[in-house]
């Protein structure tokens, strides 16, 4: 899918991500100007999903041009989501569930961490 912007300059953005290959689900655009899904910006930034791409370590490269500190300036592309939705519903409920779905899982994994870490273990 692609999305054609068109004023005074033409602009033509791929709505696929770099990562999954798949449509953009929760878009976000990195500093560098490269789109992909929160989720897979979150992994390619060794990021927990709910803790977003913003967390990412100051020293985390962009997956296609590896450019450096491109998480900090991230920005959340809530209209192109919305459209997204609207236009791609059925795909976008089953994203959805995906996601809700990976980030209990991510949250479990973290809690438990954290809790081994608050009692103790692993010393």
């Amino acid at each position: 899918m692609t999305l054609t912007l068109s004023d005074s300059v033409n602009l033509e953005y791929s709505l696929t991500c770099a990562v999954c290959l798949d449509t953009l689900f929760n878009p976000y655009a990195l500093g560098c100007g490269h789109l992909f899904c929160k989720g897979c910006a979150c992994s390619s930034a060794s990021v927990f999903l709910f803790e977003g791409p913003k967390a990412a370590p100051k020293g985390a490269k962009c997956p296609v041009c590896r450019a450096v500190g491109v998480y900090a300036n991230s920005v959340h592309l809530a209209e192109l989501d919305l459209l997204l939705k609207n236009r791609c519903r059925d795909y976008w409920k089953e994203r959805m569930q995906s996601e809700r779905t990976e980030m209990v899982k991510q949250s479990k994994i973290y809690w438990e961490c954290q809790t081994k870490f608050a009692i103790g273990y692993g010393h």
